[in-house]
């Protein structure tokens, strides 16, 4: 996955596009890959509790949030240097715009990481009471 995100984004390098939706899905997929890469590499304890679980959850969830909205801005800042424009195709205030929303962006992942762990501790439950 992270190879074809690596050639997604000197794909995407290369067209002259201003589309600040792009390049967010691209830093969020990059954000979400890499998270998921760490994660599996270190993977989860066995005798790890429910609450441990919970807790893990929206580490990672404010961890993607956060690294979404600082690779967004690195992948605008590396498209801005390739094409060396005299106007930028992201200019400053875009990027600033966007280091502005990682605060929120955190939140929300780490609000979006509880939910994932809450719905999977649900289903858990679902199971063990239906079997």
């Amino acid at each position: 996955m992270l190879l074809a995100l690596a050639t997604i984004t000197l794909l995407w390098s290369v067209v002259e596009d201003e589309d600040v939706v792009a390049v967010t899905a691209l830093g969020a997929a990059i954000s979400i890959a890499g998270v998921a890469w760490f994660w599996a590499k270190r993977g989860p304890s066995a005798q790890q509790t429910r609450f441990a679980s919970v807790v893990s959850a929206v580490i990672l969830g404010s961890l993607i949030g956060a690294l979404s909205s600082l690779i967004t801005v690195a992948l605008m800042l590396f498209k801005d240097i390739r094409h060396a424009h005299p106007f930028p195709d992201y200019p400053p205030v875009l990027m600033q715009a966007m280091l502005e929303r990682l605060p929120t962006w955190t939140i929300a992942g780490a609000l979006i990481g509880l939910s994932c762990a809450l719905l999977v501790e649900l289903l858990g439950e679902f199971r063990n009471t239906k079997g």
